[in-house]
């Protein structure tokens, strides 16, 4: 319990048009919790380091605390070069881990199994958490995937572990987090 985060991007939907009547398409960083499956969905225009860290904060305080190991994919912002046994991660975004105390365990290339609790997810939390929704900009954006990763996703009964997500995050993983930055 507490111990693995792992994390996934992909594309979600497009922003209504602005005054200039440009649409612009948004991301999200997703994090799912092993054990528990308790899922965070944040919202971003872009996939950088600074996004990244964003999310992570994002998540930090969503979750109550840290979790000790953080899985993500081989996305650019947090790794610059992926090798099964010394991948090269971004300096900034390891210094990030160091001052947060956590460790970063990449998945190896085309090896989705090594995130497999949050490799299917893009699809799901597009359809689910996003289409359909008219989204003005990326705070609404923000609060509708924490109002949907807390209410909706959070309190649904997950198939593999029969249990609500949100629930079995508080009774079992949330006390042993690290604790949260302040």
């Amino acid at each position: 319990p507490g111990q693995e985060l792992q994390v996934d991007t992909g594309w979600m939907t497009l922003l209504e048009p602005d005054f200039t009547g440009k649409r612009r398409r948004i991301r999200a960083w997703i994090f799912t919790a092993v054990l528990s499956r308790h899922r965070f969905v944040i919202a971003c225009l872009r996939e950088t380091t600074e996004s990244a860290i964003d999310a992570c904060e994002a998540a930090w305080r969503f979750f109550g605390g840290v979790y000790h190991v953080l899985i993500p994919d081989n996305t650019k912002a947090i790794v610059q070069k992926a090798d099964p046994l010394k991948p090269l991660i971004n300096t900034v975004f390891l210094e990030y881990a160091q001052a947060r105390g956590f460790q970063i365990d990449t998945a190896r290339v085309r090896h989705p199994k090594d995130k497999a609790r949050v490799e299917r997810s893009v699809p799901t939390v597009r359809e689910d958490a996003f289409r359909g929704e008219r989204l003005l900009s990326i705070p609404d954006a923000l609060r509708r995937g924490e109002t949907w990763s807390r209410d909706e996703y959070g309190m649904r009964r997950h198939t593999r572990t029969q249990r609500m997500p949100l629930e079995h995050f508080n009774e079992v993983e949330k006390s042993c987090l690290l604790p949260a930055p302040t």
